[in-house]
């Protein structure tokens, strides 16, 4: 069951507090991509810490093109331009992606072409009117379990996390996560971020997913590398799950986001209300405690009990 009920399904302008924290965010996520690859983060950084940093930038170039864009774009009424500008988009990301996977540039930008592939079809798919029909994003992510499955048969695991290149479900692991990932939390976990009138789902079953992104790529890491050798299911799964751990990340980035913006914005809305509300209510409110008027996401009132 729902954790609340949905609200009106206005889409009112975003406020400069929450405006400042999504662009403040993605550009300090670009600042930090920039610097892993100029090779600035040692300068300032533990040298461990600072490759850990550099090995997560396809996840930074996800969120902080992502983040913006729902939040500005994907989220609000759109006009008869918004489709499509979001194609227009979607094919630039797409070639600079595969331009970037034909090209002889550093590692450390070559590698940056999954998250420009996620986004060239993330950002047309996600700026789509909402709500979708519910059998499209259950169809989308079983279609892409399936062809990941399909194309781990081909792999041939050596050992570590490297697998065969010249399968692309292998090489565009990262890629092929985070648009899986990106399904699955904004059209099935966290619907109300691209659609205000949808209610929000259970707490527990929204912390077992964020549990869930937190804790695979840590586990995975724990077991060594040694966990990933072999052709069982078992070893397969995990020297996948080695390469795709960026997308954790991206996910995570996104999200993280705009769950602090919306936390924000219901606490700001809550606090006019309480100014707004005359002193005889709030009396009244303190002997009958059976109901409150909350906000919920992107500018919902709705009782809680």
């Amino acid at each position: 069951m729902p954790e609340t009920e949905p609200g009106p399904a206005a889409r009112g302008a975003s406020s400069g507090a929450e405006t400042w924290v999504v662009l403040v965010v993605s550009m300090g996520l670009l600042l930090l991509l920039a610097a892993g690859a100029a090779g600035l983060t040692s300068e300032f950084l533990p040298p461990a810490f600072a490759s850990k940093i550099v090995y997560n930038s396809e996840g930074y170039l996800f969120a902080a093109v992502l983040t913006p864009w729902i939040y500005f774009i994907a989220r609000q009424p759109g006009t008869r331009w918004t489709i499509p500008v979001s194609i227009l988009l979607g094919l630039l990301w797409l070639t600079i992606g595969l331009g970037l996977l034909n090209s002889s540039l550093l590692g450390s930008v070559k590698t940056l072409n999954e998250p420009a592939i996620a986004l060239g079809i993330l950002l047309p798919y996600l700026t789509l009117r909402r709500p979708l029909a519910r059998w499209v994003p259950s169809a989308l992510v079983c279609a892409i379990l399936i062809t990941v499955g399909l194309g781990m048969f081909r792999a041939r695991p050596v050992p570590g996390v490297s697998m065969d290149s010249d399968n692309w479900v292998i090489y565009l692991g990262e890629g092929i996560f985070l648009v899986l990932l990106s399904v699955v939390a904004l059209d099935l976990v966290e619907r109300w971020m691209l659609d205000p009138s949808a209610a929000r789902l259970h707490l527990v079953r929204r912390a077992l997913f964020y549990a869930v992104l937190v804790l695979t790529p840590i586990v995975v890491s724990a077991l060594g590398r040694s966990a990933r050798v072999g052709d069982q299911w078992s070893s397969m799964s995990l020297n996948y799950l080695g390469r795709v751990h960026e997308a954790f990340v991206g996910i995570l980035l996104v999200c993280g986001t705009l769950l602090l913006v919306s936390w924000n914005e219901r606490r700001t809305r809550n606090q006019k209300v309480h100014r707004s509300t005359p002193q005889s209510v709030h009396a009244d409110d303190n002997l009958s405690p059976e109901s409150s008027v909350g906000g919920d996401a992107w500018g919902h009132l709705t009782h809680t009990p």
